[in-house]
């Protein structure tokens, strides 16, 4: 069956997908198959079938591909979200003629817009960009070096300052002991005493009289 494209819709999202089972259950009945598989599709998803463009069939399992198109692109987001949850949960699957086609958890893919989810009240949530990662990457690296760069500065001057103190410290204790030993060279010189001058020599003659027993003696 050829597929038609729709290039003039914007608000396109092409889907992808298996079913379990074998192509040749539905084979020469593709037509009433992608008729099915579009209603099931409107009911469990809840979109009108006229958005449901471009179904086509083909052999591996059973692999479909088909687009979701809407005038609001909200509606569109909405319900490939909402398919994708249900097949990786296991839960879509399609009813064709007495038998269950459930969807291969891992088939689910999709291609076209899905940028921005939610209703537009701060619900919905916008994946940055890889160039937006790229410059929140760079600004943050960017701050840590620079604080590093502070740091690492202030370490290397804290020992230049101590070592300028220290060397303030001793020029001062060198002054106080240098003026120390001065005022005690000071001191000692006031202190010192002035050598007496010698007595004179004399020689006197002493003259002793003492009286005993009515002796008398003379010294000379």
């Amino acid at each position: 069956m050829p597929r038609t494209l729709l290039s003039s819709y914007s608000n396109l999202v092409k889907v992808k997908l298996t079913l379990n089972g074998k192509y040749e259950d539905i084979e020469g009945q593709e037509n009433l198959f992608i008729q099915k598989f579009k209603s099931d599709v409107s009911k469990t998803f809840g979109i009108p079938i006229v958005t449901i463009k471009n179904v086509n069939v083909s052999p591996g399992s059973i692999k479909v591909e088909f687009s979701i198109v809407d005038d609001d692109m909200g509606t569109v987001n909405e319900a490939v979200t909402d398919m994708e949850t249900k097949v990786k949960k296991g839960e879509f699957s399609v009813e064709f003629i007495g038998e269950t086609y459930i969807a291969k958890s891992d088939s689910f893919r999709s291609e076209g817009p899905r940028e921005e989810e939610g209703d537009g009240d701060g619900d919905g949530k916008e994946t940055p960009t890889f160039t937006t990662q790229i410059i929140i990457i760079v600004i943050v690296g960017a701050g840590i070096l620079l604080i590093l760069l502070i740091i690492a500065v202030a370490v290397a001057r804290r020992p230049i300052k101590k070592t300028q103190g220290a060397s303030d410290d001793r020029r001062v204790l060198k002054m106080e002991e240098d003026s120390s030993t001065s005022s005690r060279e000071n001191s000692t010189m006031r202190k010192e005493p002035v050598p007496d001058t010698p007595p004179e020599t004399r020689t006197d003659t002493v003259t002793d009289t003492t009286e005993t027993h009515g002796n008398d003696y003379q010294i000379s």
